[in-house]
């Protein structure tokens, strides 16, 4: 136990505040606006949505947003050249088809190469079940391989990180997971965004989701929590209803330590489903900041 005195604490939030520290801005105003730039080192940022919303998908686009940042997307569920199909479309903004045609045609994907040019900070760890001792050990690897220390960790997706325990229920495994990831952050400092599928028996991923939605307070440690739904998913549109929202994807800010404010209810991005890259509202976050003539949610 480290024990600091008043005066300890705020040289060290002095330090911080005004040091190198620098906030990691993701793309997304929802959050960089309300958080002052981002989150910061040593923070934990979770993202949850059902299955089939496109958790993964967000997390691409974080790690096309964050060019300039030493980065170590962790895939769990696909492996390194899947994600980089992705990735290359949502960089491109050209259709992840085309990508993979063009490389089966031609040999080569300019969008791949391109990529590959500009995204020297970004690596790939596509193990299929790691630990938290060895996303540790992974970070200090990646850090040697970019030639900088990594400042940023994707990790896709929790329920398939390995369990810290033996004989442990899923509840008792995901939260000492959750608890694990944010000791993590603070050791290395790094930003930790973690994506976690929510219960598939808990809806189908139109609506918005509440805190209550996530699987065994899972996101209790986290600094940040983030969730997504998207309207054309709801199975009682007609088709051309189902067309009209296709192009939209719904971001909310459920939870901050920081004091900012949330936004339960989500703002509207725009999406093109064929390069799966996420579009920002143009307007300015305060003029969006409103409820999206929606009813009142209920568990916030």
């Amino acid at each position: 136990m480290t024990i600091k005195t008043m005066a300890q604490a705020a040289q060290e939030h002095k330090d911080w505040a005004q040091g190198t520290h620098s906030r990691i801005p993701l793309g997304f105003p929802i959050i960089d606006d309300l958080t002052r730039g981002g989150p910061a080192p040593g923070q934990l940022l979770m993202f949850a949505c059902y299955s089939g919303v496109g958790k993964t998908t967000w997390g691409v686009n974080v790690a096309v947003n964050c060019r300039h940042v030493p980065t170590l997307f962790i895939s769990l569920e696909m492996d390194a050249r899947s994600i980089l199909q992705r990735l290359a479309a949502v960089d491109a903004e050209t259709p992840t088809s085309k990508v993979e045609g063009d490389v089966e045609d031609h040999g080569r994907s300019s969008a791949i190469e391109s990529f590959v040019t500009r995204f020297p900070l970004l690596v790939i760890n596509d193990e299929p079940s790691v630990s938290i001792r060895g996303i540790e050990n992974t970070i200090d690897e990646a850090s040697a391989q970019v030639g900088e220390t990594v400042k940023l960790v994707i990790i896709d997706y929790m329920e398939m990180i390995a369990g810290t325990g033996i004989g442990k229920d899923s509840n008792s495994n995901i939260e000492d997971i959750s608890r694990g990831l944010k000791k993590l952050a603070r050791k290395k400092d790094v930003v930790v965004i973690i994506l976690h599928q929510c219960n598939a028996t808990a809806g189908e991923g139109f609506e918005p989701l509440t805190r209550r939605a996530i699987k065994y307070q899972a996101d209790v440690p986290a600094d940040y929590t983030m969730a997504a739904y998207r309207k054309h998913l709801d199975p009682s549109l007609t088709y051309d209803q189902i067309e009209e929202y296709r192009s939209e994807f719904h971001i909310q800010f459920l939870k901050t330590r920081g004091g900012s404010r949330t936004h339960p209810f989500g703002l509207r991005h725009g999406y093109n489903s064929e390069s799966m890259k996420i579009y920002p509202p143009a307007s300015q976050l305060a003029a969006e900041f409103r409820p999206w003539d929606q009813p009142e949610i209920p568990g916030f």
